[in-house]
């Protein structure tokens, strides 16, 4: 089974990047540039995974994961939130919130794949 992946970015290279990259290695992936669109996202397709990235203008990714947390049926999808490397307050605040990793940008293609495998992974019995 094709596993289903949710990119979160408002950056359209980065979700063009993540999109080309992670088709390649076999997944589904839907991107959207919003929490908000992430949010309705969730009402048609549950993903197996979700990267997001926290500084996005509109409402910040951690938005999502408090989002996440608080929605019955949706604590378990992992998320790999992902910002600039200065941002050390809210990466902690992601994992304080469940985040399952979170990444510095710029980060590589094979780690953001080595993730994605681990986090799926993780989700198995």
């Amino acid at each position: 089974m094709r596993a289903n992946i949710l990119v979160i970015d408002d950056d359209p290279i980065m979700r063009q990047l993540a999109s080309t990259i992670l088709s390649r290695e076999g997944y589904a992936v839907e991107v959207v540039d919003s929490v908000a669109e992430a949010i309705e996202s969730l009402g048609r397709n549950l993903p197996d995974v979700v990267l997001c990235d926290l500084i996005l203008p509109a409402t910040p990714g951690i938005e999502f994961l408090k989002h996440r947390q608080a929605t019955p049926g949706l604590s378990q999808i992992p998320v790999i939130a992902f910002s600039a490397s200065g941002e050390t307050q809210m990466m902690a605040d992601a994992r304080v919130l469940g985040a399952y990793a979170v990444l510095s940008k710029p980060f590589s293609p094979k780690q953001m794949v080595a993730v994605v495998a681990a986090a799926l992974a993780s989700r198995r019995p």
